[in-house]
């Protein structure tokens, strides 16, 4: 069976990819602040996107996204939007499309480096000079049992472990002795991800507000949740927040602010008092 050898197609560009064992590890956030940091150090940076598109894939082979604007001009998705929209505006260059071959042929045209801004937890599109391979230490063990994410830990020159800043330092320590055990040349690197709020018009300040956050995401395992809903929902008289963890990919419907709590297994006391 071709892997990612024989199928990554090679640039005459250095290629740096961030990939994942998981969908959710926080690749995205991961690849934009890899772009930050090259940009500072004076290099002209593309980055190019997964594939997303969605509609008349032959008008969508080669993507580019330099202003916001042209989320609106490639007729974006909600889905693409959330993915191109972060690089578009802190400053760079984002492709995407169908046709990856003519997609890394155009950016090599305005790049010193390429930045491939992983999917899902797929294998590198191209031959990678350089691979961040990013896992959840919510999701223990997880980046043995899933394909081709434990293809991604395997070629991975560099692992992060994200999110220590909110999981169990013994689920931190499974994952670390699992990435030593299967690639003991890697270099780990851990990295938080904490939560903020952009204070801009009516949410200039959010200090002592119950703040209610709803979350799109999927494949969340329980004991993520359970994490998240223990950790944030007692109450500090300094912060006064209230985390809810909400997954709207549920089967069950979620029309209104009660439901959708209910389907998220939250308690009727939370769901009471956050109702008022």
């Amino acid at each position: 069976m071709p892997g990612y050898d024989e199928t990554a197609v090679k640039s005459v560009k250095p290629v740096i990819a961030i990939v994942a064992s998981r969908t959710g590890t926080g690749k995205s956030q991961t690849s934009r602040k890899v772009v930050e940091i090259l940009k500072s150090m004076g290099k002209k940076v593309v980055a190019i996107r997964h594939p997303m598109p969605y509609g008349n894939l032959a008008k969508q082979q080669v993507q580019r996204f330099a202003e916001v604007s042209d989320l609106k001009k490639h007729k974006c998705t909600i889905e693409e939007m959330e993915e191109y929209e972060p690089h578009v505006v802190q400053g760079n260059v984002i492709y995407a499309g169908t046709d990856y071959e003519a997609i890394i042929r155009e950016a090599e045209k305005e790049a010193d480096i390429i930045i491939w801004d992983g999917g899902n937890n797929d294998m590198p599109f191209y031959k990678s000079d350089l691979v961040i391979t990013v896992v959840d230490p919510h999701r223990p063990g997880h980046e043995l049992k899933y394909y081709p994410g434990f293809i991604n830990l395997l070629i991975a020159d560099i692992v992060v472990i994200n999110k220590i800043d909110s999981a169990d330092h013994s689920d931190v320590n499974i994952v670390r002795e699992n990435i030593e055990k299967y690639n003991p040349k890697a270099v780990i690197v851990e990295a938080a991800s904490p939560v903020s709020l952009e204070r801009s018009g009516r949410c200039k300040t959010h200090k002592n507000k119950r703040t209610l956050i709803v979350e799109r995401t999927d494949r969340r395992s329980p004991r993520w949740n359970e994490i998240w809903s223990s950790h944030y929902s007692r109450k500090n008289s300094e912060q006064r927040k209230l985390w809810i963890h909400v997954n709207l990919q549920s089967d069950r419907s979620a029309t209104h602010l009660k439901s959708i709590l209910t389907s998220a297994n939250f308690c009727r006391q939370w769901v009471t008092e956050i109702s008022r």
